[in-house]
């Protein structure tokens, strides 16, 4: 995976990591591993609330049920490649 980033770059392409898991997850380590800064990371991100409820213990909530559209385009895609496991 490493080569293949590292030859798409050497090529002009703009690699990005895009993944169904969480941003505050992915973006910490994404540049450390794979060389991709953090606002190139793509993935899933939720606002959360604490609320005391019955039993007195913080209860994680979500903050909207509405989903977010992401904030600008990327352009055209011209390569995608995936790794599973």
């Amino acid at each position: 995976m490493l080569e293949l980033l590292a030859y798409l770059r050497a090529n002009g392409f703009r690699t990005y990591l895009v993944s169904g898991g969480g941003i505050e997850f992915m973006r910490p380590w994404a540049e450390r591993v794979y060389g991709i800064p953090p606002e190139q990371v793509i993935g899933s991100s939720i606002k959360t609330t604490f609320d005391l409820r019955e039993a007195r213990r913080p209860v994680r909530l979500p903050a909207s049920t509405r989903a977010r559209r992401p904030s600008r385009r990327l352009g055209a895609l011209r390569a995608a490649v995936g790794e599973n496991g």
